[in-house]
């Protein structure tokens, strides 16, 4: 039972994390592609506009606030709420990792 969760709680780790690759990905390359501010993520994931005096977009602030509320949504996911593809692809990397 033991090896059982902590296997879920791996799959549940790399599962989270490439998810929300994709959704930093999803925010920089598409939804923010042409603007001229730096955006940072802390640890947590989320995203923050550094900017130096310079005026934010309504454009800009809207799509952060929409990548942090998915960024919180992903965290309280569990294993079951991905799609599929997403879980066979964690399974090939868990499969391969002898530890």
């Amino acid at each position: 039972m033991k090896r059982q969760t902590n296997y879920y709680k791996r799959q549940l780790k790399l599962l989270r994390a490439n998810r929300i690759k994709a959704e930093q990905k999803k925010l920089i390359d598409i939804t923010l592609r042409g603007s001229d501010h730096y955006i940072f993520f802390n640890e947590l994931s989320k995203a923050q506009v550094v900017s130096k005096g310079q005026w934010v977009t309504k454009h800009i602030k809207t799509a952060i606030l929409y990548h942090n509320h998915e960024i919180d949504k992903i965290n309280k996911m569990l294993v079951n709420q991905f799609k599929q593809e997403e879980k066979d692809a964690v399974e090939k990397v868990l499969n391969q990792d002898p530890t």
